[in-house]
């Protein structure tokens, strides 16, 4: 190297040091986390992530929903995902949100309404709505009730939570619902808890992400809000 080269080294490595920083920069800034979600977490998870960006817009979030429970972190490029159900095995590393409490929910005007809503026999005289085909949520709340009905089988049903709670506000009927998943409902008005019982299933609600490789910074950042912001309910 002449000695003209050997005096531009040391700025022309200073540039290419540079260069490199804010290639990282602007990578990290566009980097966007993917995460998986079930469609009866929407209710509570959606809203969270709105002020998530809104707080955070250099940590872009995209998020996946499904019908289905699980995720495949082999052959699905998920970050993290949100999981219903059992906890999960050894093979995931997971951070739990929050138990599944049963409960019926209803409008405001219905229960107001000229039809008494005042204890859980007078449910006989309501339509009962299901957020499921099984009609299990029902059955599992009113044998903890004590109560039975002989119009379970008579109600509507749905396939996802979020449209038996959407008519519930709408008062067509009473819905059976997960406390955990209606906080803003609730808050908001839309509506109302005309018994106290909530009844736990044994079910949760997830964070999952693999083992390894280790979740990166701002997926950790992201994972413990969603955490802080279940146990803030």
């Amino acid at each position: 190297m002449t000695a003209e080269g050997r005096e531009w080294l040391p700025r022309v490595q200073k540039i290419f040091r540079l260069i490199d920083e804010a290639v990282d920069q602007i990578g990290e800034k566009r980097e966007t986390l993917q995460l998986k979600a079930p469609t009866c977490v929407m209710r509570w998870l959606l809203p969270r992530l709105l002020q998530w960006q809104r707080e955070r817009p250099d940590v872009p979030v995209e998020l996946t929903t499904t019908v289905k429970h699980g995720v495949d972190f082999h052959r699905e490029q998920f970050d993290a995902a949100v999981m219903y159900g059992a906890p999960p095995d050894n093979a995931l590393a997971s951070l739990h949100l929050f138990d599944e409490q049963l409960t019926p929910v209803c409008s405001r005007p219905l229960l107001e309404g000229p039809v008494p809503l005042q204890s859980p026999d007078d449910l006989q005289q309501h339509l009962l709505l299901h957020p499921t085909q099984d009609e299990r949520d029902w059955k599992a709340w009113l044998a903890s009730a004590g109560i039975r009905l002989s119009n379970v089988g008579k109600g509507q049903h749905f396939e996802t939570l979020d449209l038996a709670m959407s008519m519930a506000s709408q008062g067509t009927g009473v819905a059976i619902g997960d406390w955990s998943l209606i906080g803003d409902d609730l808050s908001a008005g839309r509506l109302v808890m005309p018994f106290a019982l909530k009844v736990k299933t044994g079910l949760a609600y997830y964070l999952v992400f693999p083992q390894k490789p280790e979740p990166s910074p701002k997926l950790r950042e992201l994972m413990g809000w969603l955490v802080e912001q279940a146990q803030s309910r």
